[in-house]
C-alpha cells in the first residue's frame, strides 16, 4: 500500500522477511511476514524472527 501511495512500482521492491528499503521520500519500508497462526505454526515466522523485526524497526526509528 505504501508503495502505491508513493507512486512506486511493487516489482522494484522484492519481498523478503527483514528486507529494508529506503524510499525516495525518505521513509523506510521494513518487510515482515504477518504473525498469523499459519505463519507461526509452520515456522515461516519464528519468535526470534518476530523479535528481530521489532529490533530492526526500533533501530530505524532511532536513526
Amino acid at each position: 500500500r505504501l508503495l502505491r501511495i508513493e507512486g512506486l512500482r511493487k516489482s522494484d521492491y522484492a519481498f523478503g522477511h527483514g528486507v529494508q528499503y529506503h524510499l525516495p521520500s525518505g521513509r523506510w519500508l521494513l518487510a515482515s511476514y504477518h504473525p498469523s497462526r499459519h505463519n507461526t505454526q509452520t515456522g515461516r515466522l519464528t519468535v526470534e524472527m518476530f523479535v528481530e523485526i521489532w529490533a530492526a524497526a526500533r533501530c530505524l526509528v532511532d536513526t
